[in-house]
């Protein structure tokens, strides 16, 4: 009997599988399916399936998002609404610390004065006549 060989890539595994492998509830694996992180291929009207690289490339990216963000979020948590768009959120926020740690003195300063250049020079040149008139006394 003639059985074509099964390529890892082909593999097609079931949503409890996938359950296993992502270490989350089905409710979260249909979110990530209705959000378009997870391609999901159905079978019939009803049957989910999903591939096998596909799942283990979202988990090697979680894996790599804790790494780079350690304290952060179990991937994926759920919100209490059961939805995973504040991970997202989350992401972002940390994003926005490591690049507010990220700006030096000097970056501030110059921020300062870009903002506030107008005042800087009007008060220096109120204090410069306000000294030249006391001093022509």
């Amino acid at each position: 009997m003639f059985r074509p060989r099964e390529r890892e890539e082909e593999r097609f595994i079931s949503i409890g599988e996938a359950r296993a492998i992502l270490e989350i509830s089905e409710r979260e694996i249909e979110d990530l399916v209705a959000r378009g992180d997870l391609p999901a291929y159905k079978i019939g009207d009803e049957v989910l399936r999903f591939r096998k690289d596909q799942v283990s490339d979202l988990k090697a990216s979680w894996r790599i998002r804790r790494e780079l963000f350690p304290g952060g979020t179990r991937f994926p948590s759920t919100a209490p609404d059961g939805s995973l768009d504040h991970t997202r959120a989350a992401f972002a926020d940390r994003l926005a610390e490591r690049d507010a740690l990220e700006n030096s003195r000097l970056e501030r300063i110059r921020d300062f004065w870009y903002f506030n250049d107008f005042y800087i020079i009007s008060i220096a040149i109120i204090v410069v006549l306000l000294f030249i008139i006391v001093a022509g006394r």
